[in-house]
Order: structure tokens, then C-alpha cells, then sequence
């Protein structure tokens, strides 16, 4: 919302019919397993009457359908045209969707704002090829896990992306593990914001629904391109699962708000240690503050020390 208004991405055409592709993903594709592709799609996107009446009419019966608009209740950007929907609907349900049409505030379509990586935000080569025999010389679980945690107080910055965090994952053979791993790494920044798509792969790895489910909750606060979350339920093969994943994705949403502005003299030390050349806005992460690009890492410890000083 964007103060009384609905918000959301503009659903073009070609997401549209991605959307359509997701829905009939899975071993079978029944009503339940498209609804939780469409009410991922919904939390995001804002639709006119006409593209969201392509998306109901997929459903097979005609309650669903029905059902199916109240998902679109101010995700429409113009309510008041919905004669596309109501020719679907059956003449028992009619009155009813009516109803919903008629209790919709029209959505506006936004942008979200995009922080382009810095020239010295991407971690070279050999510091990901160090880590990751790093890793592979470690004994159990514990050792790995000490690797990953000197890794990120050593070194936090520049994060990892999705290719070489794909290195680093190539090391840990159970979904638990490597929940940790991921925790661990996220929590003070240490990997780029990651496109479903990427996350998608990722999940890939797995065979078992229980292990995709736990890597999808350990990634999820990642997610960069939110408005495409329903590509990662359509992962699921059975609708179960799907519901799940839908549940695990719920709070994933699109957020236009600007970043939260560090308080004066927090933005003064950052300054004065000058660390984003670009001059981005800074976020707090565990142990710090990382510039909206990503590249960039301050901890509170060296913060403190700029304040000490000043």
C-alpha cells in the first residue's frame, strides 16, 4: 500500500504468460496447485480485470473461478471494467463477484528502485576458489561451519553471487548444513540479492520435498525479484507442497517504501570511513550496516572505533 493505494508491479504480458506456465506446473495440474501459483502472483503484481480474467479462466470449475477473484481484490488497476471477469462466472455466482469488483480500490502500478553493483562490489576468483577448498579441507560440520564463520568476520565484502555461492553449496551434500551455511553468510549480507530463477536451481539440488521446503524458508529473505516468487511454488510437484511453499513465501513482497535512514551520527562515521564510493544509502545487517548495492560493509565495531575518534 502505498498510503490508502494498492501497489504493485505491472503485470505485462510476458509475465503474464509466464504466470500461466507456472500455473500448469506439477505432476498433475488441478485447481489447488494453480491457486497457489495465482495467489503468489496476486501479493505482487497488479493486474487489469481483463489479464486477471485470462488467470481465473484457467481454473477448471466454476466455484473456483469465483473464488478466484477475491485473490484479485485490489490487485486490479480498473475494477470499475469488469465485464471480462463476470462472463465467466456462472449466473449463481455473478451477483457475488459483483460485490468484490465493486469493494475494490483501484491499484497503481510502481517501480521498485535498483542500486546497480558497484566496480569493486564483486568478490574476485580466487577468494571464492580460497574458501571453497577451505571448506572441502574442513572435518564435519563443525569445522565447516568455523570456515564459514572466520570467513564472513575476515572477510564480508563484496558478497557472494549466485554462481559462486553455487561453488560454495557444491561442498555441502545435507539440506541442513547448508541451511546453516546460507544463514550464517545472509545474516551480515555476504550474498547478493538472488532472482527466483537462481533460487529455483538451487532448490534443484535436492530430490526431497522436506529438503527443497528448508532451503526455500533459509533463502527466502534473499529473494530480490519478488513479484516472480510463484516460479519457486511452481517448483513443487504436488499441490501439498505447493501450499506449503505458498506459506513459507507469504511475507515476500515487493517493498517500494525508501530504506530507513542510519541516524545522524551513524551516517557521519560511515562518511568519514568513506566505504561506497557510489555513495548509496546504507542498511543494518548482523554486526553492521551494508550499502543498498550490497558491496559495501561497515561493522559496528569500526563504526564505534569512527566514533570514538570523532
Amino acid at each position: 500500500m502505498d498510503g490508502s493505494t494498492p501497489v504493485g508491479i505491472e503485470c505485462t504480458e510476458e509475465a503474464l504468460a509466464q504466470i500461466q506456465k507456472w500455473m500448469d506446473a506439477g505432476i498433475a495440474s488441478f485447481d489447488k496447485d494453480k491457486e497457489m501459483v495465482m495467489k503468489c502472483s496476486c501479493q505482487n503484481f497488479v493486474f487489469t480485470t481483463e489479464q486477471a480474467a485470462v488467470l481465473i479462466a484457467q481454473m477448471t470449475w466454476s466455484d473456483d473461478q469465483a473464488a478466484a477473484v477475491e485473490m484479485f481484490r485490489d490487485r486490479l488497476t480498473n475494477p470499475s471494467e469488469g465485464d471480462s471477469i463476470l462472463a465467466l462466472m456462472k449466473e449463481k455466482n455473478r451477483d457475488a463477484v459483483k460485490e468484490i469488483l465493486g469493494g475494490c480500490t483501484a491499484a497503481e502500478p510502481r517501480e521498485k528502485t535498483e542500486y546497480p553493483i558497484e566496480d569493486d562490489g564483486v568478490r574476485a576468483d580466487e577468494d571464492v576458489h580460497r574458501f571453497v577448498e577451505t571448506l572441502g579441507n574442513a572435518r564435519m560440520e563443525r569445522g565447516r561451519m568455523e570456515a564459514v564463520e572466520a570467513e564472513m568476520k575476515t572477510m564480508p565484502s563484496p558478497p557472494f553471487s549466485a554462481a559462486q555461492l553455487s561453488q560454495v553449496l557444491g561442498n555441502i551434500q545435507w539440506s541442513d548444513e547448508a541451511v546453516k551455511l546460507l544463514k550464517a553468510m545472509a545474516a551480515v549480507g555476504a550474498i547478493y540479492p538472488l532472482a527466483c530463477m537462481e533460487i529455483g536451481e538451487f532448490l534443484g539440488r535436492y530430490m526431497q520435498s522436506g529438503d527443497k521446503l528448508k532451503m526455500l524458508a533459509a533463502v527466502k529473505p534473499l529473494i530480490k525479484d519478488a513479484q516472480n516468487k510463484a516460479m519457486l511454488v511452481s517448483v513443487f510437484e504436488f499441490a501439498g507442497d505447493k501450499a506449503s511453499a505458498e506459506e513459507i513465501l507469504r511475507d515476500v513482497i515487493v517493498n517500494f517504501k525508501p530504506d530507513e535512514v542510519p541516524e545522524e551520527k551513524i551516517q557521519a562515521a560511515i562518511r568519514a570511513i568513506g566505504s561506497c564510493p557510489a555513495g548509496y544509502a546504507w542498511r543494518q545487517v548482523g554486526g553492521g550496516w551494508r550499502c543498498a548495492a550490497g558491496g559495501h560493509y561497515v561493522s559496528d565495531e569500526r563504526i564505534q572505533n569512527q566514533l570514538d575518534s570523532m
